[in-house]
């Protein structure tokens, strides 16, 4: 009995492969190759700037807190800390993260930290965004890429109460 059943079940195996493959059912795709991988997107992202005041003039020592945007569910996002860096002499700043999210949305928020060394400018906040222009090297599979965008901040000085 064992030995009949082994090669019935055989011939319905290969009868049933031959109805599915002439139905269009195959286990390979003749275009392209698709490969099933386990993780999330990410990306790399480099954020440049430099910080002046209204005359053009460079601010250095302006701490610049990065939050990074992230969405929890369908309606609601927020922001998450990320980074906190400061500009340099020259008044210019350069971050580079890693990140699993790939969202590119980003909220800078400029505090002067020196007092008046510099002279006093208002806290400021501005939203950066990289776009697809913002790609400077194409990733494959879950890899974005790379994203370089360079921004220009202008701060205001701080109204003196005299």
């Amino acid at each position: 009995m064992r030995k009949l059943y082994r090669p019935v079940i055989r011939g319905t195996n290969w009868v049933l492969a031959g109805i599915l493959s002439l139905l269009g059912f195959s286990t390979s795709s003749c275009e392209k190759e698709i490969v099933v991988e386990y993780g999330a997107p990410h990306a790399n992202y480099i954020l440049k700037g430099k910080v002046t005041n209204e005359a053009g003039h460079a601010i250095p020592d302006i701490r610049i807190d990065i939050q990074e945007e992230h969405y929890y569910n369908y309606y609601e996002s927020g922001y998450q800390d990320r980074a906190t860096i400061q500009s340099n002499a020259e008044g210019k700043f350069e971050h580079k993260v890693h990140s699993s999210f790939v969202q590119g949305r980003y909220k800078l928020i400029l505090t002067d930290t020196d007092g008046e060394k510099n002279g006093l400018y208002q806290k400021d906040s501005l939203q950066v965004r990289f776009e697809k222009e913002d790609r400077i090297e194409k990733g494959s599979r879950w890899f974005e890429g790379t994203f370089e965008k360079e921004i220009s901040i202008t701060m205001k000085e701080e109204k003196s109460d005299e």
